[in-house]
């Protein structure tokens, strides 16, 4: 049985809701904000963002949800969801963070116990996005292995890593497995590390799956959700202790 402690937010009239358990490991009870952040389309964010919100809901962790991205693809989705399923329980709760108002929220947000995930915008030339980045305690990276997406991923983590010491993770994602025996996927990997190692923390791959890419933000991972993700994941639950 969940137990629902209400944290109340001068947020511009809005509540977040922190669903707690009754077996939460207090070990997790340090704020944590943790963005999901690339400049590169297509790599997998708010699909990464709202199943890491599963992860650590079925770890037992607190966990809000911020959708800062312009197109508001998680609160959008979460939407839709419950427009097909208006009696579902909700799992975490998720709410549009405006970036203009960032350097006001950010303090308030460091105050929550549990774990703030916020799915970045793509546009880093947004000056209020700084306030988010410094901020920070971790920004996970979603990537793929080709040449232009690990060019700009590396140009994205130099950015960051100038206005923020947040620890930068690189997931590898919507990886297709069969193409990596090729030579140039083989090249552009081994490229990808040795421009990225010295940047953060890379970890194991997210294999391309439609169990990977058919997300929900209401139902909790099943079993094969669950393996897809926990090796990329557990390294970074790791880091939030």
């Amino acid at each position: 049985m969940l137990n629902n402690i209400i944290v109340i937010l001068n947020f511009h009239l809005f509540l977040l809701y922190l669903h707690l358990s009754n077996t939460i490991n207090l070990f997790f009870m340090e704020n944590k904000i943790v963005l999901f952040a690339n400049m590169k389309g297509g790599v997998g964010k708010s699909t990464l963002c709202a199943t890491f919100a599963n992860y650590l809901v079925a770890k037992g962790v607190p966990v809000v949800v911020l959708d800062a991205d312009i197109q508001r693809s998680i609160l959008r989705h979460r939407e839709r969801e419950l427009e097909a399923e208006p009696g579902a329980q909700i799992p975490w709760q998720v709410q549009f963070l405006d970036t203009a108002k960032a350097k006001d929220i950010m303090p308030k947000l460091k105050k929550l116990q549990g774990v703030v995930l916020i799915d970045t915008p793509g546009n880093i030339y947004d000056a209020n996005l700084q306030h988010i980045f410094k901020a920070a305690d971790l920004c996970l990276v979603p990537l793929t292995y080709d040449s232009d997406n690990i060019d700009s991923t590396r140009v994205f983590s130099m950015v960051v890593k100038k206005v923020s010491d947040a620890k930068l993770v690189f997931i590898p994602n919507n990886i297709v497995t069969i193409q990596e025996k090729s030579a140039s996927v083989s090249e552009d990997r081994s490229k990808a590390y040795a421009a990225l190692k010295e940047l953060g923390y890379i970890t194991p791959k997210i294999k391309q799956s439609l169990t990977v890419k058919q997300y929900s933000t209401l139902q909790p991972l099943d079993r094969y959700k669950t393996n897809a993700v926990q090796y990329a994941f557990d390294p970074i639950m790791e880091m939030l202790k």
